[in-house]
């Protein structure tokens, strides 16, 4: 469980790193509204949305593993509570707006980071909401496949925006 938690720990600062440091140039406020001199820009890209949902499912799933970890170190009960807040608060939005920008700077895509945060940030609440009206429990399948599909969309959404 160590060695896992590691991976996840590096592999989430070595994200942010690229991000951060791609971000002063890719991402100024001026060239974020700047308009694209070629071809407009498609709504909502395929692979972007693929992108963005695989990275909120990895997103989600490290998320879950730490905040499970984490939340077994206290005690048993709270493991449950470390998988929501971690796994699904937290990871999926991280891991949805992390792959989809690092996949835009490798492929030198004009794209909006702060777009992509509010977006994730929607797209997470509409899963909330779908959640709560659908009365799913944490261990319901479903639940893992709304809220990767629906950060992805919001994510790509408003990277694209």
């Amino acid at each position: 469980m160590k060695k896992i938690f590691i991976v996840f720990l590096i592999l989430t600062l070595i994200s942010s790193f690229i991000i951060s440091k791609n971000f002063e140039t890719t991402y100024s406020l001026h060239n974020s509204f700047k308009e694209s001199e070629s071809s407009p820009k498609k709504f909502m890209p395929i692979d972007d949305l693929l992108v963005s949902t695989l990275g909120g499912t990895a997103g989600m799933l490290g998320g879950a593993l730490l905040g499970g970890i984490i939340g077994n170190t206290f005690d048993s009960g709270w493991a449950t509570l470390g998988y929501i807040i971690f796994g699904i608060a937290a990871g999926a939005p991280i891991g949805s707006v992390s792959a989809l920008n690092i996949y835009g700077n490798i492929l030198e895509k004009n794209g909006n980071f702060w777009g992509s945060v509010v977006g994730t940030s929607l797209g997470t609440a509409l899963s909330y909401v779908l959640i709560s009206t659908f009365n799913l429990e944490v261990e319901n399948t479903v639940m893992f496949l709304i809220i990767p599909l629906t950060t992805g969309i919001g994510t790509t959404i408003g990277y694209n925006f």
